[in-house]
């Protein structure tokens, strides 16, 4: 029985790659030695790599014109001076599992004999754990999650290996992302100082930082209008004390950031208009001292979409009018997004950044081993759309070195098929319906760009059409 060796194409030729079964010789490409039986030099020779078996992913020609990586390399000629020579440089395909044997033949087309072997392709990453330097959590990392995250890789051939110590930055609360009071570049600023890798192992590492909650804050107008006289408005009543305003479309900016409850950054401004019968205009403008967070929560640790407002004597004299109208309108932030995680990369640092909470309740540990796997399926460039070229889109551009996306693609292309989430992702047992904005069914991919669809949960694995791109991935380009 051949000897099945693994290949690591992706590790570059370096020592400090070489740890437990990986040797410097199974770093990057394949060197054989041919040893000839004849003394009738010089003798030309062929190498060919040929590939062996029937479980082996195939590159089309259209992944293999866009990508050297995807192709076999080219038959090479030498021509032998000594019983024994090594060929060096074979570069295998990069795709995971794959197998290939060594051929080699004289000029008279005679087999060469070699150490006889099988190449498997295999492919290492590496990651390192960043926390927040939370005082009050003692246990801030989620050791499960990575491990699942880990098996469910190494099935494609991929090994995600944990490097060096955990770092731990600056507690935030909150990584609030694009709108009102970003804090993301400090949250960067941060990870890049605390992140340090060999510079031998650029392209080959990221981040794993565990955050409490990753939220976009962004504006929103309450505005509630009263007829005196007339039925009152169900978001809008009051008795002697205050006046209580709801409106359970949007949940306040509240519960994110300590430091943002204490100063009210939720509100914004606002305004009581009264208009007389005779269309005459008197504004009441509200004092940040005289408004707060009023009624139910709606999640475990918030969730608010009231307010109140202190009526003092000139308010008073207002709600008091016997006709006219008054038209209350109140300027708020609001948690315009939330996310279980996110990757991007910042001066040189990829960073996967996973929540512990999410729109105001802890994440199950089932959820965040999906979305660790999920956002890592991102950073290697999943879902795959190589094929697929959108020149004037900056934000999704066009990736040649990917594989070809599968049939069950949708959110590549920014702004005309994103169906509610953002970036590539597949729609394998779901279905979306353009005209109210649902989705429907049962999602079959752990690339689906939500967890669930109401009690239908995305699996922890990837589907039958996305599971062969991900052995494809050519990982030295990521």
């Amino acid at each position: 029985m051949e000897k099945i060796v693994k290949q690591w194409v992706n590790l570059p030729k370096n020592e400090k790659f070489s740890e437990g079964e990986i040797t410097l010789a199974r770093c990057g490409t394949v060197s054989v030695k041919l040893t000839f039986a004849t003394d009738n030099f010089p003798l030309t020779y062929f190498v060919k790599v040929v590939p062996v078996g029937s479980e082996n992913v195939v590159y089309s020609e259209g992944e293999q014109a866009r990508n050297r990586n995807f192709n076999l390399p080219e038959e090479i000629m030498g021509v032998a001076n000594n019983e024994t020579e090594i060929v060096e440089g074979i570069q295998l395909p990069a795709a995971g599992g794959n197998q290939y044997k060594i051929e080699v033949k004289d000029e008279n087309g005679k087999k060469v004999a070699t150490e006889e072997a099988v190449f498997e392709v295999q492919r290492k990453l590496y990651y390192q754990v960043i926390v927040m330097d939370d005082t009050n959590d003692s246990a801030p990392s989620d050791t499960r999650s990575l491990a699942t995250m880990e098996a469910e890789y190494l099935r494609h051939f991929i090994t995600l290996a944990r490097k060096g110590a955990e770092k731990r930055i600056p507690y935030i609360k909150t990584v609030i992302l694009d709108g009102n009071d970003s804090n993301e570049s400090y949250f960067d600023e941060q990870i890049a100082a605390a992140f340090r890798f060999d510079s031998d192992f650029n392209k080959l590492e990221f981040a794993a930082v565990f955050v409490d909650y990753i939220a976009t804050m962004a504006d929103y107008k309450y505005q509630a209008e009263v007829v005196i006289g007339e039925k009152p408005n169900p978001r809008c009543v009051w008795d002697e004390v205050e006046v209580k305003i709801s409106d359970t479309k949007e949940l306040l900016w509240h519960g994110m950031d300590d430091k943002h409850d204490r100063v009210k950054k939720w509100f914004k401004s606002g305004q009581v208009v009264y208009t007389d019968l005779k269309g005459v205009i008197t504004t009441y403008i509200i004092k940040r001292e005289d408004i707060d967070i009023s009624g139910r929560r709606f999640c475990s640790y918030g969730g608010y979409a009231q307010v109140k407002i202190k009526i003092d004597t000139a308010l008073k004299a207002l709600l008091q009018k016997q006709g006219g109208q008054l038209t209350f309108t109140i300027l708020v932030n609001i948690v315009s997004d939330c996310s279980g995680g996110l990757n991007w990369a910042y001066k040189g640092v990829k960073i996967i950044a996973l929540a512990k909470r999410d729109w105001w309740e802890s994440t199950r540990a089932s959820e965040r081993e999906l979305t660790w796997i999920h956002e890592v399926g991102h950073r290697f460039g999943m879902v795959a759309y190589g094929d697929k070229n959108y020149p004037t889109n900056s934000k999704f551009r066009y990736r040649p070195t990917l594989p070809d996306a599968p049939s069950t693609l949708y959110g590549e292309n920014s702004g005309v098929n994103d169906c509610g989430h953002a970036g590539a992702h597949c729609n394998n047992g779901a279905d979306y319906n353009i005209s109210d904005k649902t989705w429907s069914g049962r999602p079959g991919c752990i690339m689906f760009g939500a967890d669930n669809i109401e009690s239908r949960h995305a699996p922890k694995s990837y589907c039958s059409e996305c599971a062969p791109i991900v052995r494809k991935l050519d990982l030295s380009r990521i």
